[in-house]
């Protein structure tokens, strides 16, 4: 243990701004949406979803965030994907590291030995509206068990109301019915469904760790 601990090197999870999606696309995320991913965010064989906090005035129907993420990781098939339950995380990492801007080395290697993880994902809700225009803003991030390096991180704020949110989701949808189009019905019932939203919302922030359109 005493060696893990030299490993680890103070970690500051920095919040500032990620890259912008380049490239050549038919289909461009929006521009609210924001990152930085490694290659190495693909090598951890388990990670731990760590239950989101939530901001200031987010309410705890907030929480069925951390689902949405989980689901979203374990589709896009790169990992191994266990959730912590809050009372696991309350005991483990104590303190919320997106708002203090770090993270200890013990709370790191206390998650590690508890759930044999090899990175864990850390997630804050800035923003929650569950009702029309729904509107939600987040932000994650993959720290490394091993090193304690961040490996991906993203933030993004979907507000319903904007029109590019409006097609990305007619974008994503229609990805996940396999045509293109998609259903406009269907589309624009994930503009009044929390649920829908969310899932959308996890889905751009996860395809992130791995940007290759289809």
């Amino acid at each position: 243990m005493a060696s893990d601990r030299m490993l680890l090197k103070p970690l500051a999870i920095l919040l500032g701004a990620a890259l912008l999606f380049g490239g050549c696309s038919s289909h461009r995320p929006p521009a609210s949406l924001t990152w930085h991913t490694t290659a190495q965010a693909l090598q951890p064989a388990r990670i731990a979803v760590i239950p989101a906090w939530l901001g200031a005035g987010v309410g705890r129907s907030a929480q069925g965030v951390t689902d949405s993420l989980t689901a979203s990781l374990r589709e896009l098939g790169k990992h191994e994907v266990i959730t912590l339950t809050i009372e696991q995380r309350d005991r483990l990492m104590p303190s919320d590291a997106l708002f203090s801007n770090q993270l200890s080395t013990e709370s790191l290697l206390r998650i590690r030995d508890a759930v044999k993880a090899d990175a864990i994902v850390v997630a804050r809700v800035e923003q929650f509206d569950a009702y029309d225009p729904i509107a939600v803003g987040m932000v994650v991030h993959m720290i490394s068990c091993q090193d304690g390096a961040k490996l991906w991180d993203a933030a993004g704020h979907f507000d319903g109301r904007r029109v590019e949110i409006q097609d990305d989701i007619e974008y994503w949808h229609s990805l996940a019915n396999g045509k293109a189009g998609g259903d406009l019905a269907g589309w624009r019932g994930t503009l009044s469904s929390p649920q829908a939203f969310t899932r959308y919302v996890t889905d751009r922030l996860v395809w992130t760790l791995n940007p290759i359109e289809p």
